[in-house]
């Protein structure tokens, strides 16, 4: 994901769990303690009291809201891997599980595909790529294979094309799993072919059909 992204409940002062009234609660704290009309000695209150507003922007609107929190879990998987002391094959496991379930309760059709790409690039850097090549089990890298797919339906193309290269490295050329990558990609592509094609389609058809319906009123 480029550039850090903003904390905004720690900016409001309140847990990611809280519901709308407070939220708006903490805004009309914040907002008031920062107001640059009563903090005209302090230069830093002007742009905080920008971020409290822009915080409560986001946080304020339950779609604006859905999304940043699904930026924010994709992007804490760098302090996840920080706090982590050793990776291994089991944690990079973990976290394709967590991913998964995760990504069963967004809406995959408005999510942020940069921001998920971001994520599945971290997860299989090189290092671990070369983590889960040396020290994992067929078994655990053939799971972490079908769960990173999974998670990764509805994914733009340009995306999953790197994405599956990856886990085709994983395979210890188990034929059945490469058959499995390639068809997910090609069905992948063909998705993205009709998405992108399906419009002009439909409307070339329209015409069509209205040239055909005038040629034979014309000749009845």
């Amino acid at each position: 994901m480029p550039g850090q992204l903003k904390d905004y409940y720690k900016i409001l002062e309140v847990s990611a769990d809280v519901d709308a009234t407070a939220i708006k609660r903490a805004y009309r704290k914040q907002a008031f303690k920062y107001h640059p009309d009563t903090n005209r000695d302090n230069k830093f209150a002007a742009q905080h009291f920008r971020e409290i507003q822009e915080a409560y922007h986001i946080l304020g609107n339950s779609f604006s809201r859905k999304k940043y929190d699904y930026d924010r879990w994709l992007a804490g998987m760098n302090t996840r891997a920080a706090e982590q002391e050793v990776i291994t094959p089991q944690w990079i496991l973990n976290e394709s599980v967590k991913l998964n379930i995760y990504m069963g309760t967004i809406d995959t059709y408005r999510m942020s595909h940069r921001s998920l790409n971001s994520y599945l690039m971290q997860l299989l850097s090189d290092s671990n790529m070369a983590v889960l090549k040396a020290d994992s089990e067929p078994s655990v890298n053939e799971s972490i294979i079908k769960l990173l797919l999974k998670a990764t339906d509805g994914l733009k193309i340009k995306y999953m094309v790197p994405i599956g290269e990856k886990l085709m490295e994983l395979t210890d050329n188990e034929h059945v799993i490469i058959r499995l990558i390639r068809v997910t990609i090609a069905r992948r592509k063909r998705q993205a072919f009709w998405a992108k094609w399906q419009p002009l389609i439909l409307i070339l058809i329209s015409l069509l059909l209205v040239g055909c319906m005038y040629l034979w009123g014309r000749l009845h």
